[in-house]
């Protein structure tokens, strides 16, 4: 009996919730991202933003490691989720619980909270694929990360490293495949790789690919970045103006991908 009245109490408390949520969505809620926990121990099949010092492990029978690799995910929200949000909700990030104290969204359905990324808050910009989602965006990191752990990973035979960032004596990216990416990866002239500028692809557990984005450090290097653009050779998510010295940006330079 005593049961029976439990599943009474919890049904009525669960319809009380959906007429509320129904009228006026007037309850508090706290979304999460996607991506919370991610066991590295066990990686999915995917791409993954990482951080990590080149000098690649070989042992007895030619297997490449690299150690220490941190891995990451953006955060990324539903649809649903995300256009659900109001002043007082609470949305979790990598960074922790941010409380939203103003939230606008404009005719593109980006969603400014607390002010967007340009005023210190945070921006989820809607992605268009097939399944479409929300990416968070801050004026400091670029994206908002989540930090799942710290783990060694093998690489393939045939793995590939795709370098944007130490360009050939011509301005072309570098590719290497095999041994060669191996050997590329210990000759980097700046070996340490960062999250915001590193993706793994992941296959089976190894890493299958690495690409490191552009990283310039000078208003010049910015420059040769903006000349590429014009050419096709990248996108670029928010054009900016190439005359602000570096040091005064607050655009985040992972806005730039490769095309």
């Amino acid at each position: 009996m005593k049961k029976f009245s439990l599943w009474c109490l919890i049904l009525v408390l669960s319809l009380v919730c959906f007429a509320a949520t129904a009228e006026g969505n007037t309850e508090k809620q706290t979304v999460v991202p996607e991506i919370l926990v991610l066991d590295v121990s066990a990686i999915p099949d995917g791409t993954y933003p990482a951080s990590f010092i080149a000098d690649p492990v070989t042992d007895a029978d030619g297997n490449a490691t690299l150690e220490y690799v941190t891995i990451f995910t953006v955060d990324t929200y539903t649809v649903q989720a995300a256009e659900s949000l109001k002043a007082g909700d609470s949305l979790v990030t990598g960074d922790g619980v941010l409380e939203i104290e103003s939230l606008d969204t404009d005719e593109n359905h980006v969603i400014a909270i607390n002010g967007g990324w340009e005023q210190g808050g945070l921006t989820l910009m809607p992605v268009q694929e097939q399944e479409p989602y929300y990416v968070s965006m801050t004026g400091e990191t670029g994206y908002c990360y989540t930090e799942h752990g710290t783990v060694d990973l093998k690489l393939t035979e045939d793995v590939q490293f795709v370098d944007y960032a130490e360009l050939d004596p011509d301005g072309n990216d570098r590719r290497a495949q095999g041994a060669e990416a191996i050997e590329m990866l210990r000759q980097s002239r700046n070996p340490v790789f960062t999250r915001e500028y590193c993706q793994f692809l992941i296959r089976d557990g190894r890493i299958a690919e690495i690409d490191r984005m552009p990283m310039p450090e000078s208003s010049e290097g910015l420059q040769k970045i903006m000349g590429r653009i014009v050419e096709g050779r990248y996108e670029l998510w928010i054009m900016v103006d190439p005359t602000i010295p570096a040091s005064g940006w607050r655009i985040p330079w992972n806005r730039i991908r490769p095309l």
